[in-house]
């Protein structure tokens, strides 16, 4: 077992965000960004789009709300969506209830 990924990318262990673009260190190597580097190639890493999946284990709390059927999520997007993402039930949940 080697060095932990901080120490072995460069970036500070005690600073969530190395570079100051934004988007956690954790993130950016998730995302296959330099979390040293705020503009990894060559615009901000915060700008950077890509394919992230959400599945239904990462839905759990939606998922939870019914049992007609699960959600997934293929999208693209900037930074980390399972951190940022919020999850509840929408107003017009009704909607898909009554159909």
């Amino acid at each position: 077992m080697g060095p932990p990924t901080f120490f072995a990318t460069g970036s500070n262990p005690w600073d969530a965000d190395t570079d100051d673009d934004g988007v956690w260190d954790s993130d950016e190597l998730e995302l296959g960004l330099d979390p040293n580097n705020p503009r990894t190639f060559g615009y901000p890493d915060a700008e950077h789009i890509v394919k992230q999946s959400l599945s239904v284990e990462d839905l759990a709390e939606v998922n939870a709300l019914n049992d007609l059927f699960q959600v997934e999520i293929d999208v693209n997007a900037g930074n980390n969506v399972k951190r940022h993402i919020e999850q509840g039930e929408s107003g017009y949940s009704y909607a898909l209830g009554d159909n």
